[in-house]
């Protein structure tokens, strides 16, 4: 029988962020978090304990520190296949938390047998051997993430804050390190730039100042988290 999943939701969207902004996709949004260091003791999912226990916990970003605005919390404890029936969609994000905290081969090779696009989004700190499986690689790098998960990804996204340092340098780093490619993945990652927002609230002031960083860096994207326009998820 397979393993269970610890799983917080299970929902039918488009992807408000990146290369396929506006594409439908199922989002499978596992729960935990190892990136986050302020986390009280979450251990393994079991039925005995079906909360992963977390507190307010602060991403480490390449540039600062954010509070992290996602309930990782385990709500659901699915078997892959009680995943993959769920999903309507021609594609599929795996999302989290992180989701390279898991085992999701069998997840993974249970959606390309149905014939759905399977992408992840990392923070690329956490490398698994099953992600040379996954179909597209987001990864939004957070401190300590590792050259070989940023050199399997196909985008990298960056959070932008004008309060914070100029994060130039640091983005042409994590680039550099990104670009150093398997000999089958030649391309350059796209490079995508976000305005931070809050959970429920877009700043007007983070979005022109982005806009205006991005004059200055035109081979780069903007990625303005559409679903927070919308107020959707």
């Amino acid at each position: 029988m397979s393993e269970k999943l610890p799983i917080v939701e299970l929902f039918h969207s488009f992807q408000g962020e990146g290369t396929y902004m506006g594409t439908p996709m199922f989002f499978v949004r596992t729960a935990g978090c190892s990136v986050g260091k302020v986390v009280e003791d979450f251990g393994e999912y079991s039925d005995q304990n079906p909360l992963i226990k977390h507190g307010i916990s602060f991403c480490h970003t390449y540039a600062g520190r954010m509070r992290c605005d996602t309930d990782y919390r385990a709500k659901l404890s699915m078997i892959p296949e009680e995943v993959v029936v769920q999903c309507k969609y021609p594609r599929v994000c795996l999302t989290g938390g992180e989701p390279c905290d898991h085992k999701l081969e069998r997840l993974i090779d249970l959606f390309h047998a149905a014939d759905v696009q399977v992408h992840l989004e990392t923070s690329g700190t956490v490398y698994q051997g099953w992600l040379h499986k996954v179909d597209w690689i987001a990864c939004s790098p957070k401190q300590n993430a590792t050259v070989t998960v940023l050199s399997l990804a196909h985008e990298l996204r960056f959070l932008y804050d004008p309060h914070w340092a100029d994060p130039t340098e640091e983005i042409e780093r994590i680039l550099g390190l990104a670009q150093k490619r398997r000999p089958d993945r030649l391309e350059k990652p796209d490079v995508f730039i976000s305005p931070v927002n809050r959970t429920k609230e877009i700043s007007r002031f983070n979005m022109d100042r982005a806009m205006e960083y991005l004059d200055k860096h035109p081979r780069w994207r903007w990625s303005p988290q559409l679903h927070k326009f919308l107020e959707i998820r």
